[in-house]
């Protein structure tokens, strides 16, 4: 199956290693999307999503708010696929870094997603 769609035609994308990575975190992205889906009818009302606030009441969201940990990672993919873009006729060890972060911090997204769904 080819993605050339999904990429834009660019020296960016024709890297191998960087096409690698993007289309790993579009896996990932692709994946937190389709557990939204699956199992959000299955999560009960309120779900401890806010972690970084005290233990108790102030973790708890609304299961809507599940909704948040795919659209960050897309706003996150897209912003940083277009620094990566601009930056990589002078910076082309920096676009390689946003891009593998990129990947890295939808991995971590899909993890904690994935441990929160497993929560129930």
């Amino acid at each position: 199956m080819k993605f050339k769609k999904f990429l834009p035609s660019s020296k960016l994308t024709q890297e191998l290693s960087i096409k690698r990575f993007v289309l790993i975190g579009f896996l990932f992205l692709s994946l937190q999307i389709i557990l939204t889906f699956s199992f959000f009818s299955r999560l009960p009302s309120t779900l401890p999503l806010f972690y970084s606030q005290p233990w108790g009441a102030t973790q708890l969201a609304n299961k809507t708010t599940l909704w948040l940990l795919p659209f960050l990672t897309t706003i996150i993919f897209i912003l940083n696929l277009i620094l990566a873009h601009s930056l990589f006729p002078t910076e082309k060890i920096l676009s390689e870094i946003l891009i593998v972060t990129t990947a890295v911090f939808a991995f971590l997204i899909l993890f904690t997603q994935i441990r929160i769904i497993l929560l129930f």
